[in-house]
C-alpha cells in the first residue's frame, strides 16, 4: 500500500510545485544506452523487405544512442512512432519497452506538462493494444494504474488537462480487473484512485461507495498511510 501514500504525496505537493522546466540536453548513461539499443533492435526485421524503412530508422537510432544524442533520438522516435506500431515486431512486450525508452527520454528533456501528456498518450495506446488481445497481459493492471494516476494528477498549471471522466473509466476497468484476479492490493489501490476521481468530479456519493466497498479488506495502516486514507475520505 506504499503506492497509495506516494501517490497522495504527489497529489498534494504538485499543486504548489513550479514545474516550468526548460527543455534540456539529454545525456544517457552506459546502462541506458545499452538498454536503448536493445529496445530498438527488437524491431529489426531483416527478412522483410517491407520493413526496410524501419530497419534504417533503428540503425540511425543506434548511431544517435552511441553518439549520446538523446534529444535527436527522442525526436526520431516521435516522428517514426506510427511505423514502430505498424511493425510485426510490435508485440505488447516490445511496445512496453519502447514506451519506457520514450518516457525516459522525455523525463530527461521535456517540461513536466509535456511528460505527463506523453505518458498518457503512450499508456492509452498500450491499454488498447492489450485489450484487443483479451486484457490478460500480466502488466495490464500496472499500466492501467499508471494511466489512472496520470489522469488524476492535479496541477495548478492549466496546461495539464484534468480529465477526470477518463480517470473514472480507467478506474472502473482497473477495479473490474482486480476483482476478476482477486488481487486485494490492486482492489484497494484502484478503489482509492477511483474515489479520488469521483471526488474531483463532485460525485461524492460514488466516492463514498468506492471507499465503503473496500473497508472490509483494508489492512491496519501505519500512521503515515492512515493520513493518506484520511485525505481521500475527507
Amino acid at each position: 500500500m506504499k503506492k497509495i501514500l506516494l501517490l497522495l504525496i504527489c497529489l498534494t505537493t504538485l499543486v504548489s510545485c513550479n514545474q516550468n522546466i526548460k527543455e534540456r540536453t539529454i545525456t544517457l548513461s552506459d546502462d541506458e544506452k545499452n538498454l536503448a539499443i536493445n529496445t530498438l533492435q527488437l524491431y529489426q526485421n531483416k527478412n522483410s523487405l517491407t520493413m526496410e524503412h524501419l530497419d534504417s530508422v533503428v540503425n540511425y537510432g543506434v548511431v544517435l544512442i552511441k553518439e549520446n544524442k538523446g534529444k535527436e533520438l527522442a525526436n526520431l522516435l516521435d516522428k517514426e512512432l506510427s511505423n514502430f506500431y505498424a511493425s510485426p515486431s510490435n508485440t505488447i512486450d516490445n511496445e512496453i519497452k519502447l514506451h519506457k525508452l520514450i518516457c525516459t527520454l522525455y523525463y530527461k528533456k521535456a517540461t513536466y506538462e509535456i511528460l505527463i501528456s506523453k505518458s498518457i498518450s503512450l499508456n492509452e495506446h498500450t491499454v488498447m493494444h492489450i485489450e484487443s488481445q483479451g486484457s490478460n497481459h500480466p502488466e495490464y493492471a500496472e499500466i492501467l494504474e499508471d494511466l489512472l494516476t496520470y489522469y488524476i494528477i492535479k496541477e495548478d498549471n492549466k496546461n495539464i488537462m484534468k480529465n477526470y471522466n477518463k480517470a473514472i473509466l480507467a478506474g472502473r476497468k482497473l477495479s473490474a480487473h482486480a476483482l476478476k484476479t482477486d488481487n486485494k492490493d490492486v482492489q484497494i489501490y484502484s478503489s482509492l484512485l477511483l474515489a479520488y476521481s469521483y471526488k474531483m468530479n463532485d460525485a461524492h456519493e460514488l466516492k463514498d461507495s468506492c471507499i465503503n466497498s473496500i473497508k472490509h479488506i483494508i489492512p491496519i495502516y501505519p500512521e503515515s498511510e492512515e493520513r493518506a486514507w484520511q485525505f481521500l475520505n475527507r
